[in-house]
């Protein structure tokens, strides 16, 4: 999921989504015709393919992830360590 704005970051409405295959361990997609600014990304392993991410006592059980690396303990990816910039 691609976001724009840190409001809703990582678990509201995205400005676009995608869906990727995993190949060999490896998986790509692409967001076409963005404009400049800042954006982040959010990854979810939908593992079982049920459309969200599944928890067990408050923790995620599928694999996940966000632009930069951007660390989650305890709590959800912060924007501003997940946030880059595309220029024009």
């Amino acid at each position: 999921a691609l976001y724009d704005t840190a409001k809703g970051y990582p678990d509201g409405t995205p400005r676009a989504s995608a869906i990727a295959t995993v190949t060999q361990g490896d998986a790509e997609t692409t967001f076409d015709n963005l404009p400049p600014g800042d954006y982040a990304i959010s990854i979810l392993h939908d593992a079982n393919k049920n459309g969200k991410m599944d928890m067990t006592l408050g923790f995620p059980t599928e694999g996940f992830g966000a632009s930069n690396g951007a660390a989650s303990r305890f709590a959800s990816p912060k924007w501003k360590d997940a946030r880059f910039y595309i220029a024009g």
